[in-house]
């Protein structure tokens, strides 16, 4: 009864911290007010399109674009290209995982495990 007791108030005080520490992820809306490309354009009296310039050497971001603009063939590129068993997955491919400890530890071709899940809760962080 008592070690019941014990592992209860482990499990609520591991659930407080977890709660206290989680930020919620921005809103699309204010990631997209935030972006900026890493060109700018020259555009003639008209708005007619002269001239790219990049104005950040350090970084290459193109232009914001609508998911519905891009072509459905190079979405499924890039998540296969990316993440192979993206749909055979939760968010972690632990063959991948296994995988990788198993190339890293026998000192072969070192690879990554990372899925696209992982990589973009990386880039929230």
């Amino acid at each position: 009864m008592r070690m019941a007791l014990a592992r209860c108030a482990l499990g609520l005080l591991a659930t407080g911290w977890l709660l206290g520490t989680a930020r919620a992820a921005p809103r699309y809306a204010d990631v997209k007010a935030a972006y900026r490309a890493s060109d700018l354009q020259v555009l003639d009296r008209d708005g007619v399109l002269l001239q790219r310039i990049r104005a950040d050497d350090t970084v290459r971001r193109g232009q914001w674009l609508a998911l519905e603009d891009i072509s459905p063939a190079l979405l499924t590129a890039l998540v296969f290209s990316e993440d192979k068993r993206f749909y055979e997955h939760s968010g972690v491919d632990w063959r991948g995982v296994s995988a990788a400890a198993w190339a890293n530890v026998w000192s072969r071709k070192t690879r990554g495990a990372s899925t696209i899940t992982m990589q973009l809760a990386g880039l929230l962080d």
